[in-house]
């Protein structure tokens, strides 16, 4: 931006900066984060699931869900999302017993990063027993990157829910439905990764 207005003379910003190579402190150090960031999608493991949890408890939807935990398939992309009302380990292991599945293919490693609910010894008692995952990854809490796909995917999803509202003029409380709609429209859109195929027909 300020190398625009110093090309269009805006009053008070000095010309030529582009010439200079002068940027912003904020510039600087966005480039810093941006070129020392790992890729969203590390790892190679196809039968590997990353999970999240979008934390909404200041703005329920109309019918009560202030939690909206999100799931990807490593191997297809595809995102599945689940809202509820509560973060308890009985609620993520229910939403676990209805997800799972659903999966194209039963994953032998689950990625999550550091929240306490997620790697509870009853949490991993009932993935590894029950579903037969051999391993669960946490990443490091300042490298959200290393969660895998499941960060883009919540990158993606919260820029949706916000066009969505602001376009539909919708009140914040049906956050909830615009997650929804904007999850089918990820899994049904065509990914270079998947060599030109949604998510949907893999």
């Amino acid at each position: 931006k300020l190398m625009q207005m110093s090309k269009a003379g805006v009053p008070g910003v000095p010309a030529g900066l582009k010439e200079t190579g002068h940027s912003c402190v904020m510039c600087q150090h966005a480039k810093i984060i941006r070129n020392n960031a790992a890729p969203a999608a590390t790892g190679s493991d196809p039968h590997c699931i990353s999970w999240d949890m979008i934390d909404m408890s200041k703005i329920p939807t109309v019918t009560g869900k202030r939690y909206c935990t999100m799931i990807v398939e490593r191997k297809t992309r595809f995102a599945h999302i689940v809202l509820h009302d509560s973060k308890s380990e009985e609620t993520i292991i229910q939403i676990f017993t209805r997800v799972l599945p659903l999966l194209t293919e039963k994953p032998i490693i689950v990625k999550s990063d550091c929240a306490p609910e997620y790697h509870t010894p009853k949490m991993e008692a009932f993935l590894k027993d029950v579903h037969g995952v051999k391993e669960m990854r946490h990443s490091n809490e300042h490298n959200q990157a290393a969660n895998g796909m499941v960060e883009k995917f919540g990158d993606t999803l919260g820029r949706g829910l916000r066009v969505a509202l602001l376009q539909s003029g919708l009140p914040l409380s049906f956050w909830g439905a615009a997650a929804i709609m904007v999850t089918d429209l990820y899994n049904s859109t065509p990914h270079t990764s998947l060599g030109g195929d949604s998510p949907h027909f893999r």
